[in-house]
């Protein structure tokens, strides 16, 4: 296929194979590649690409953490992201979408105190979030298999928010 997708200046044929110039020592592609390809319900691809980047990227910024905990997260693996979420969080302690994420996570656990803790957060640090906008930022029209936006946006009633 010949058509490509932008994304911040990364380039993907719309078979999300990386343009052959690209060096395989590219964690920024890695990143960025995962966290398409997580947002698109297709974690298992997405996984093995995010702990690469981290690999190579020895002073990994918050976000590569967030799609490592993405990738587990899409593919039903709750209790793994965990670790990689708290480690977003401690690199990055005021962004509300990694409260929103662990929300949903805790919230799918059953883990009902926290979930509704990082709720509580997300509206602090967010004060007119809405799960609706969240969910029309974060998945757009993207998702052909609707059991995984729907999976979150449960999680996140449940959790406390509207």
């Amino acid at each position: 296929m010949k058509q490509v997708c932008r994304k911040r200046g990364i380039f993907f044929r719309s078979d999300f194979s990386m343009r052959p110039f690209w060096t395989a020592n590219n964690a920024l592609a890695y990143d960025h590649l995962s966290d398409r390809l997580a947002r698109l319900g297709r974690g298992k691809e997405a996984l093995p690409l995010a702990k690469k980047a981290i690999r190579l990227n020895p002073v990994a910024p918050w976000w590569y953490f967030a799609h490592l905990g993405h990738a587990h997260w899409v593919i039903g693996q709750y209790e793994e992201p965990l670790a990689a979420y708290k480690e977003t969080k401690h690199r990055s302690p005021n962004l509300h979408a990694i409260r929103v994420w662990l929300a949903e996570t805790y919230s799918l656990l059953g883990r009902e105190e926290e979930a509704r803790a990082e709720a509580t957060e997300v509206l602090r640090l967010k004060p007119d979030f809405s799960v609706d906008g969240y969910m029309k930022r974060f998945f757009g029209s993207r998702i052909k298999d609707q059991a995984y936006p729907e999976r979150v946006a449960n999680a996140l009633h449940k959790a406390g928010l509207k």
